[in-house]
């Protein structure tokens, strides 16, 4: 059964807030946030709620994958593991990944990212000369996206909600 009434209105107006403020979360802003949704739709529904989605993405070099996800994409690493490392947690505002350290799998994940400013990251992706696998294009379901590959191969796909989808 999916959300509906005042859970599901309540999640689209703070995901809408997040993209029309262009605010960033603080570093632990973001559990409040989820644990209100959270009981929100509780209260609506008797069932498990879900909260955030963090993919592993696996990759052959840690230091170099960290170098792009933190030096190009933004992200802050929030927790690290093993010496050397080969498991880190790295947030960006509500978003967050795991590395994983997995040579055989490396390139072998897709993942998919809200944001609040498509153009903005297209910019700071090209001048890093980042490989664009697909560049800006409208979807018919009201979202306008990118794809982007990391150093192992993975792939993301970045959007930002232009309008309603088109009717099928």
């Amino acid at each position: 059964m999916w959300p509906s009434g005042a859970a599901w209105k309540s999640r689209h107006r703070f995901s809408a807030n997040l993209r029309s403020e262009n605010r960033a979360v603080g570093p632990f802003d973001w559990a409040k946030e989820d644990q209100k949704i959270i009981r929100q739709t509780e209260r609506v529904r008797a069932m498990v709620a879900f909260g955030r989605v963090s993919p592993s993405i696996y990759v052959r070099d840690m230091q170099r994958a960290l170098e792009f996800y933190r030096d190009i994409l933004g992200f802050c690493v929030v927790f690290a593991n093993g010496s050397p490392v080969s498991f880190a947690v790295l947030r960006r505002d509500a978003a967050q990944i795991h590395l994983c350290v997995r040579p055989e799998s490396a390139g072998s994940c897709h993942s998919h990212i809200m944001l609040s400013d498509l153009d903005l990251l297209f910019d700071r992706l090209k001048g890093a000369d980042v490989p664009v696998r697909q560049a800006p294009k409208l979807q018919p379901w009201g979202l306008r996206d990118i794809v982007v590959a990391d150093p192992d191969g993975n792939t993301f796909e970045f959007a930002e909600l232009i309008g309603e989808p088109a009717s099928v």
